[in-house]
């Protein structure tokens, strides 16, 4: 243990195993104190070939809802961003993301940087911010081959919320919280994964129905949250292809695509009990440590 800024206590000692340990039963211990763990090597189902031309060889005349991230600085402290819909096919779509694009954003002053990228996911339209732009798509096969054998997090209280499947270029993820504990599984390129504890709460300030932060300027987070940020990492991490990461509900995190690498990633959510999601709520609650339920209180904000 180490005292972190403004008194926050972390001991930031993420696991590392490998995937024939972790099915094992070696990530139990990892999901039953909610700490992260990297999980060298074995994930995604031999056979499966994830590259760009080989998903065109399968899927190349499939028609499918891409989404077109736009984050930029309009002058304020929080960048937000906005997600718009393209149909095309997905020959055209991995064209796009290989390529290059540009599209024509109305209003607003200062510099953009516009992402696009296709998701998969098992997750229904439930809520304001639930997406599922490809409900029909004959892609969402694939949700079936991320081959991380997650059943030995039964053991742990854990149960299968939701799956995804990202497909994109060069893109960034900014810093945001899941609710849910996490597996994400690197199935084609490189990736980075930046992981903080949930006590960092303070300095990222996040925000109910906003998805992306930090919701502080750069300014703050370099001078009055700096110690807090820096001192509650968790560290930086690369996943190769093969490589996933287990990342507990409720630590901050972000993740970024070096430009032009071709990346395929899958997601695994977990309800934090098996009851499913009644229980979920009631577990998560448990989990909050002081910081979060503190913030959540004086903010009238529940981040989860």
């Amino acid at each position: 243990m180490f005292l972190g800024g403004r008194g926050v206590h972390y001991s930031r000692r993420m696991g590392e195993i490998s995937h024939d340990s972790a099915v094992r039963g070696g990530l139990l211990d990892f999901a039953r104190s909610s700490v992260p763990c990297v999980i060298r090597g074995g994930g995604g189902r031999k056979g499966r070939d994830w590259s760009a031309e080989g998903l065109k060889g399968s899927y190349g005349s499939e028609q499918v809802n891409t989404l077109i991230f736009e984050r930029g600085d309009r002058g304020g402290g929080d960048k937000g961003g906005d997600i718009n819909t393209v149909l095309c096919s997905f020959e055209e779509f991995a064209g796009y993301a290989m390529n290059g694009f540009e599209i024509v954003s109305e209003g607003g002053d200062g510099e953009a940087k516009q992402e696009i990228y296709l998701l998969l996911t098992s997750r229904g339209l439930e809520g304001a911010l639930a997406i599922d732009p490809n409900p029909n798509s004959r892609m969402l096969e694939l949700l079936r081959e991320v081959g991380f054998e997650d059943t030995i997090l039964e053991e742990a209280g854990l149960s299968e919320a939701w799956s995804n499947v990202r497909i994109g270029v060069g893109y960034d993820y900014p810093v945001h919280i899941d609710c849910f504990d996490n597996i994400i599984v690197q199935l084609k390129g490189k990736k980075t994964v930046n992981v903080w504890d949930p006590e960092t709460v303070e300095g990222w300030r996040p925000r109910l129905n906003k998805k992306h932060w930090p919701g502080t300027t750069e300014e703050e987070r370099r001078g009055k949250w700096k110690d807090v940020i820096e001192n509650g990492s968790w560290g930086s991490v690369e996943l190769g292809e093969g490589d996933a990461i287990f990342i507990p509900a409720m630590y901050f995190h972000s993740v970024n695509v070096e430009e032009g690498g071709w990346s395929v990633t899958g997601n695994r959510y977990y309800f934090g009990g098996d009851s499913g999601e009644e229980k979920w709520k009631e577990v998560m609650e448990t989990r909050k440590k002081r910081r979060m339920r503190a913030y959540e209180e004086r903010e009238r904000n529940q981040v989860c």
